[in-house]
């Protein structure tokens, strides 16, 4: 990835064509520092991807590496599998547990060609823009690593997937009983997000 940006840098200096492309990508990386999450930025990745390139079918992806699993952050257009000739896929090393994938279907054999021909390009874009992606990933790992929900002070999701089989596992070995109550509080959320407390509190009784 480090040479297709240094030889896209190279040729911008008497090719208008890379020039331009080179002067894209960093208004995409301009663009991606003022996104508040994964979500949006998938989303302006997408955006950027379509209007430079005419791609209509990608998933964002990230690939969790000491757990073997990929979970789907945005999927747009129709669904298409990666060994597909039509099919391109992009890894961005984040230097984390997770990596980011960008995966993409042409529309077409001559849709494909075109993007053959930009592959260097596309290739120089993921590397400059890796960056941002990470921090956006460890900002999403900070927060989902937070025992307490910021809303309700409550313990969060993730606090009892982590911890509540070693708490099972306690329980069996000494006969005890272990009651769980489990309430809806995404939906109270999400309305506090829409309106307020009070409103939530209504609807959540």
């Amino acid at each position: 990835m480090k040479d297709s940006i240094i030889e896209l840098i190279r040729q911008s200096a008497f090719d208008k064509v890379a020039f331009e492309t080179l002067e894209s990508i960093f208004k995409l990386y301009e663009q991606l520092q003022y996104s508040s999450d994964l979500n949006q930025l998938a989303g302006d990745i997408f955006l950027w991807l379509e209007e430079e390139f005419a791609i209509k079918n990608m998933v964002f992806s990230l690939f969790d590496i000491n757990k073997n699993k990929k979970t789907d952050i945005l999927s747009k257009g129709d669904k298409f599998f990666l060994d597909d000739d039509l099919s391109q896929f992009f890894i961005i090393n984040t230097h984390t547990n997770l990596n980011a994938t960008i995966s993409f279907c042409a529309t077409s054999q001559e849709h494909s060609l075109f993007l053959e021909s930009k592959y260097n390009s596309i290739e120089a874009t993921f590397f400059i823009i890796s960056t941002i992606v990470q921090n956006a990933i460890l900002k999403k790992n900070f927060i989902d690593s937070a025992s307490l929900d910021s809303v309700t002070n409550v313990f969060s999701s993730h606090y009892f997937i982590e911890n509540l089989s070693s708490y099972l596992k306690l329980s069996n070995n000494k006969q005890n009983e272990i009651f769980l109550l489990m309430v809806g509080i995404d939906r109270f959320k999400a309305v506090v997000d829409e309106f307020n407390y009070e409103i939530a509190e209504d609807i959540n009784i």
